[in-house]
């Protein structure tokens, strides 16, 4: 007799059974203690390696989104071990935006190489983020390949054996302070809602810490701060008072930005950059706000100042620079849906809260930073958001 067989007669008789392997799979995914895929692991530490490309012209591209791409073609020739059928809407809505844009780009008169290289990019992403909530891609294994990948850079970093592209601060196979920041933030919380030991989940918030010190990140270091207190006062909250803990976390998250760099004088004196992070921020809301509601087109969301480019700092206003309002509300709406569940008024598990703590972090660090919502840690967030919404909509939230 097997385990379903086994599990259904104990109903029969009115006793409730301890879930079978495929019963607790099935409705706590990201605690799946089967052994992770081997390509998915090697993959998912390559989707660290954001500040090294390869290729040549219009073919080159980080190592990271080169991975990205791999696992999306991986994915393709797997079967889905978990059904998305009542949430087909997500694909309409995902092919709808993608032509809107593409629209948008060519109505705004952008280069056919950059709108379409950006589309393509959107597109992988978005495949990226359904592959793991369908399953056909290993999330728990990718985690663990860029957690280990992670680790990694520190030593390689410090003995001068990885890129060095910001004075000091610790980057790496990263590229960029604030990548790095993003993802050494990110990547540890959103592990803790793989595992149900609290010594391995005060571990990984500790290397979180630690590893976005380094960085020299105050918005990801803001972003983390926020998590801690959401993942401790969160589960004891009802959904009401949720909404007003994340309202004052929202306000409080100036506050942080701008007191932690001088905590224990650790940070160097930044009001050179300061002031020019605010000059970027004022040009980046007037071209954002001049923008028709269908945006400027893909690539657009830069500025200039002082005969140079400069990307904006804060994600939400590239993305109503870039594709007007309907970009704005879709990508943000993902997010906050998926990730946040704010209408939800059932018990949330452990892995429910970690997610929500990791999309806070995203949701904090993209006002400051430019591009957090449409990369590989956003694709990761999506997927995981995704994942445990369809096991809580299946109706088993609680194993034995």
């Amino acid at each position: 007799m097997n385990e379903a067989d086994q599990a259904q007669r104990m109903r029969a008789v009115g006793l409730v059974p301890v879930l079978t392997r495929r019963e607790a799979q099935k409705a706590h995914p990201l605690l799946d203690t089967s052994s992770s895929r081997i390509l998915d692991v090697l993959l998912g530490a390559l989707l660290v390696v954001d500040g090294i490309s390869v290729g040549a012209g219009a073919f080159r591209l980080p190592i990271a989104e080169a991975a990205g791409l791999a696992l999306v073609l991986l994915a393709g020739f797997r079967r889905p071990r978990r059904s998305l059928a009542n949430f087909g809407v997500l694909a309409v809505l995902a092919f709808g935006l993608l032509t809107f844009l593409a629209v948008s780009s060519t109505v705004n008169g952008i280069d056919d190489e950059d709108w379409v290289r950006r589309i393509f990019r959107i597109a992988v992403l978005m495949c990226l983020a359904g592959s793991f909530a369908s399953g056909r891609l290993d999330l728990r294994g990718a985690l663990h390949g860029m957690i280990t990948a992670l680790v990694i850079n520190i030593p390689l970093f410090y003995a001068g054996l990885a890129p060095d592209t910001y004075g000091g601060v610790l980057t790496g196979i990263l590229g960029d302070k604030n990548v790095a920041g993003l993802y050494y933030a990110v990547i540890p919380v959103l592990l803790i809602a793989t595992t149900t030991s609290r010594r391995h989940q005060v571990l990984l918030f500790a290397f979180a810490f630690g590893g976005t010190a380094l960085t020299g990140s105050r918005t990801s270091l803001a972003g983390l701060a926020c998590a801690l207190i959401w993942m401790i006062v969160s589960p004891r909250l009802g959904l009401t008072v949720r909404w007003i803990l994340a309202i004052g976390l929202g306000l409080g998250v100036y506050w942080l930005s701008e007191s932690l760099p001088r905590l224990g004088g650790y940070f160097d004196d930044r009001l050179g950059s300061d002031l020019l992070r605010e000059r970027i921020q004022t040009a980046s809301w007037e071209k954002a706000a001049e923008a028709p509601w269908y945006g400027r087109g893909l690539g657009e969301a830069h500025v200039h100042l002082d005969e140079a480019t400069w990307f904006f700092h804060n994600s939400f206003w590239g993305l109503l620079a870039e594709g007007g309002w309907p970009f704005l509300v879709i990508v943000l709406s993902a997010y906050v849906v998926l990730g946040m569940r704010p209408f939800r008024h059932a018990v949330r598990t452990p892995s429910r809260v970690a997610v929500e703590a990791s999309t806070l972090i995203f949701l904090v660090c993209a006002s400051q930073l430019g591009e957090v919502f449409i990369t590989v840690t956003g694709a990761l967030v999506l997927g995981a958001g995704l994942l445990l919404t369809s096991a809580e909509g299946g109706g088993r939230a609680t194993a034995v």
